[in-house]
């Protein structure tokens, strides 16, 4: 239990090993978190850390408390107040606030042809951040769950930094996914804690995103003392470590820590972890790892593809001469009178591939639920689908759906939903006709062709499950989650695929795996993403910038 306010160090932890209970690993013999004991100090609440490397979330969740039995007794490890300031909860406990961005969505998701029915019972982002009741637009009263007293001038202050004050009466299913990302970071901050800790701090968010909430983080961590606290942020090897960050641990599973201290110090260390790290990566992708022990190649995989035939069976003719995949004939999309998407006139070749460029909340998941039948103008005669018109009658949802396979964080979110769903379970949806958004399966689905097909991905990918049968999806890893969605994404051969988001939050070895595999991949892809290493080589981009002003271009590989 944290001590009463004291001039001890914030976080303590002296030769300490942290196990997984027994019952929740189902194991006979305690399952070690790292294989060393751990020794770990945080001396006061203006230190701002870093933890870095492949173990980064195990540390976070050491230091959040998590459900880990800790030897040789919970002593070894201690929370303490810092000293000298306003106490920043009415119990006057230490007070700790972990936040993933890793993890999909959990608030409700609806597609764009419910939009207008959103106000009939959502909350707004205000009642959302403030977190003190649950409400509904259709009443004027709040149910307080809480009797926490709000500082209006801390929650304008952060509000407004992380850009939201304009935008605190918006619906919080109406928000984009950055939006999203931005709310729940003002929530906690608002909760001041004495440690907050965020996970994959960069995840799902543009360039802007990303600046406003490193800079928001930096702020409060300066206030320390004064309603702020110590921020500890996780970050992969490849991200960018803030300039701002004063200490550093890196983690892995071999070593536990491997190095800690002052960043400033630790300069050449990080350096050559990073180097080893990704010469290591890049051979076990290039050709004495995963893609070694595979029996399978590349076109085993695609070649039941309608396309892989076409063009020296991977889809590499020239576009110029080939059909047209989808076009938007001036489209436009507006939301109560709002513009959304204004003038879009797109071509989308067979077998091209798109980067979907644009700020967090541009319109590009309006402009997605346009190919995917999701939005009410998606029957338009200026949707022209391999050079027919999709007028209304001509198609229904579900045919439209054949063709296209999608994975998102609304889809992943979706999928976490089914506690009890399989791997298996979760890779055969891939084979239904309808939306990508059922995870039903029938009995019929259990094919032997299905079944090999699975099995011939499950190994090609070095998916890391005994039994996909048996196991839970939702006892996977995200990175593992989100590598079983990739490949459930293929299994019935799209013409369309739709990737939002489908490698953040990814390792790298399975991602730069996706990548690679993509490449031979004979349909029309469209990819979301915001990190530059996340991105697969692509054809061309088209960039959302506001409504009536976009640009498209083609992307060089020199």
């Amino acid at each position: 239990m944290p001590s009463p306010t004291t001039n001890k160090p914030l976080v303590s932890i002296k030769n300490a090993l942290f196990a997984q209970s027994l019952i929740l690993s189902k194991k006979k013999t305690p399952q070690y978190v790292f294989p060393k004991p751990i020794n770990f100090t945080i001396n006061s609440s203006k230190e701002k850390w870093c933890v870095w490397g492949p173990s980064k979330s195990k540390f976070l969740n050491i230091l959040n408390g998590s459900n880990y039995l800790i030897l040789p007794n919970p002593k070894v490890v201690q929370y303490n107040k810092p000293a000298n300031i306003n106490d920043h909860t009415p119990n006057n406990k230490f007070h700790i606030e972990y936040i993933k961005f890793k993890l999909p969505p959990t608030t409700p998701h609806l597609s764009a042809r419910f939009e207008y029915f959103k106000d009939e019972f959502d909350q707004n982002l205000s009642t959302f951040v403030k977190d003190i009741g649950d409400t509904s637009t259709r009443v004027d009263y709040t149910l307080s769950k809480t009797d926490r007293q709000i500082d209006e001038a801390v929650y304008n202050e952060i509000m407004n930094k992380l850009e939201l004050l304009d935008i605190q009466d918006r619906l919080v299913m109406a928000l984009s996914n950055g939006q999203m990302r931005r709310a729940r970071l003002a929530r906690s901050l608002l909760h001041k804690p004495d440690l907050c800790l965020v996970d994959d701090l960069y995840l799902g968010l543009d360039p802007h995103g990303r600046s406003l909430i490193s800079k928001v983080l930096n702020w409060y961590s300066e206030q320390a003392g004064n309603g702020g606290g110590c921020v500890v942020t996780g970050l992969r090897i490849q991200d960018e470590i803030p300039q701002w960050c004063t200490h550093i641990v890196c983690c892995d599973e071999v070593e536990g820590i491997v190095f800690q201290g002052e960043i400033g110090r630790l300069n050449s260390e990080i350096r050559d972890y990073k180097t080893r790290w990704l010469n290591s990566s890049n051979t076990r992708i290039s050709g004495t790892g995963i893609g070694n022990k595979t029996k399978y190649t590349t076109d085993d995989l695609i070649s039941t593809h309608e396309w892989y035939h076409e063009d020296g069976n991977l889809g590499k003719g020239h576009e110029t001469f080939k059909m047209l995949n989808y076009e938007l004939k001036d489209i436009d999309v507006a939301y109560r009178g709002v513009p959304v998407l204004k003038n879009i006139h797109w071509k989308i070749a067979k077998g091209s591939k798109w980067h979907i460029r644009g700020n967090n909340g541009c319109g590009k998941s309006t402009l997605l639920s346009l190919l995917t039948a999701d939005h009410p103008q998606s029957w338009n005669s200026k949707i022209i689908v391999e050079g027919k018109p999709r007028k209304t009658g001509n198609s229904n949802y579900f045919d439209i759906n054949k063709e296209i396979s999608v994975s998102s964080p609304e889809l992943h979110a979706v999928a976490l939903k089914n506690r009890e769903m399989s791997v298996l379970t979760c890779l055969l949806s891939g084979f239904n006709d309808d939306s990508s958004n059922n995870f039903l399966v029938k009995r019929a689905s259990y094919t032997n062709n299905r079944m090999k097909l699975i099995d011939m991905y499950v190994d090609y990918f070095g998916v890391n499950v005994p039994d996909i049968e048996s196991c839970k999806f939702q006892d996977l890893s995200v990175s593992d989650q989100k590598l079983i969605l990739f490949i459930r994404c293929c299994l019935k051969m799209p013409k369309l695929m739709i990737l939002d988001e489908s490698f953040s939050g990814m390792e790298v070895d399975p991602m730069l795996r996706c990548h690679n595999f993509l490449k031979s991949w004979p349909g029309t892809v469209l990819v979301v993403s915001h990190i530059e290493e996340e991105t697969p080589e692509v054809d061309h981009y088209i960039r959302l910038i506001k409504p009536g002003e976009y640009e498209i271009g083609d992307v060089s590989h020199d």
